[in-house]
């Protein structure tokens, strides 16, 4: 099968299975990562070139998964490349760098309502140090989030199996884009609450947008009360636009999250907030050759990892704003190809995402939150429809929300629309 065809098709991934069969004696269920994890097995990749990837069997596809939203220049950019090239060269991770000083300068540029920032290695770990920050400096420990809100794995900020009641029990939650929701949660516990959280987007019912309304109201509420207001831009951040949601609606949260795009594609995170809230990371003043002490130990052996930081540097220099016009070109020109072929064949649908991000719903119902979207999941056609243009050359993330990247134009999205009609096409004869 020719890597280079742009009318694949998926038949044939016997190595794919093959590699599954031997994961299975490894990990639990044969993966490491929930949402590349597919019925009857996911497939195994082995080459990326700008917004094309291949997998171990030799079928190429287009890539609308990007790592779940890190590769906004796609595979393999050349600047980027260069950057990391350059970096091994020199050194692989130890003491601080000089690099780390200037990515960090530019994160704080186009967050400035954040005063200082430390970096991470996942946005888990962002949001769960934040948490911490939050709860040392007010003495409080409640949280609230919104229901089906994703802030990483973190005891306090994933609940389920394992986790303590008691510490569960210090997590509330109200409904996305819901002000009466939000307001009877806050004002009952507004005196115990070390933060509030939300989410950018609303990842699990599909990158849902925050009304501009809705999200004034928190920073106006946590702020009348003293509550620090957490801002999770871990997908959003330089996504949405360089200052990711905060800037586009003109929010000014205490705390932000971010990771994916600024390690370019490394493990790299960081969490930025005002003095108040990073004053606990601090070192206390003591005299040579004593150091002080922190009230939060902030380590790390891959904070601010040499390789990653490069990355993240040669991405930010390339999202300039013709870089977000375009995004945002693709993410609406997909957008709409899903609703035509959708139109065309009579099926319920409502689209999710902004910007570069988008997800197809099997409803008719509007999708305002994880209430609205549980209440009406189709999980079996999205991914029956995942799984229908997978075989035709568009690798998704499987039922959930997709990216678009930089690589992508027009021939790109004209072979994702006549894709999409033979997958819904493929979807109508089953049902």
């Amino acid at each position: 099968m020719s890597q280079s065809s742009h009318e694949t098709t998926v038949d044939l991934a016997s190595k794919s299975e093959a590699l599954f069969e031997r994961a299975l004696g490894v990990f639990p269920s044969g993966s490491t990562r929930a949402p590349f994890y597919n019925s009857p097995y996911p497939l195994y990749m082995k080459k990326g070139e700008g917004c094309r990837i291949w997998d171990v069997d030799g079928n190429g596809y287009i890539d609308f998964a990007n790592n779940m939203g890190p590769l906004i220049l796609g595979h393999r950019n050349p600047l980027v490349q260069k950057a990391v090239e350059e970096q091994l060269d020199q050194m692989w991770c130890g003491s601080p760098t000089e690099l780390e000083i200037e990515l960090g300068v530019k994160i704080l540029k186009a967050f400035p309502m954040c005063d200082k920032m430390l970096f991470a290695v996942s946005g888990t770990e962002a949001l769960m140090k934040l948490v911490r920050a939050a709860r040392a400096s007010t003495g409080r420990n409640k949280i609230m989030m919104a229901t089906g809100a994703y802030h990483g794995t973190s005891d306090s900020l994933m609940p389920g199996e394992g986790v303590p009641k008691e510490l569960d029990r210090l997590t509330l939650r109200y409904s996305y884009n819901d002000p009466e929701s939000f307001r009877a949660v806050f004002d009952e516990n507004r005196g115990d609450l070390a933060a509030v959280l939300t989410e950018a987007v609303l990842g699990a019912a599909g990158s849902v947008g925050p009304d501009r309304d809705f999200l004034h109201l928190i920073r106006e509420e946590t702020g009348r009360h003293d509550v620090p207001f957490i801002l999770d831009e871990v997908v959003t951040g330089f996504r949405i636009a360089r200052g990711g949601i905060s800037e586009k609606y003109g929010v000014r949260p205490d705390g932000i999250s971010l990771g994916k795009i600024i390690g370019g594609g490394f493990p790299v995170a960081a969490f930025l907030a005002t003095d108040r809230l990073m004053e606990p990371f601090s070192y206390s003043s003591a005299e040579f050759p004593f150091i002080g002490k922190t009230k939060i130990k902030h380590a790390g052996t891959f904070n601010a990892f040499p390789p990653g930081v490069a990355a993240g540097l040669a991405t930010l220099e390339q999202l300039i704003p013709e870089a977000y016009t375009h995004l945002d070109y693709l993410g609406e020109s997909v957008r709409k190809s899903l609703s035509k072929v959708c139109e065309e064949r009579h099926l319920p649908h409502y689209l999710t995402g902004m910007s570069s991000m988008f997800r197809l719903h099997f409803t008719a119902s509007p999708i305002r939150n994880y209430e609205t979207f549980s209440s009406s999941w189709d999980e079996k056609t999205e991914r029956l429809f995942d799984a229908e243009l997978l075989k035709r050359g568009i690798f998704m993330p499987p039922a959930h929300s997709a990216f678009c990247s930089i690589p992508m134009g027009n021939q790109e999205l004209e072979q994702f629309e006549n894709v999409a009609g033979a997958a819904v096409g493929g979807l109508s004869k089953n049902r």
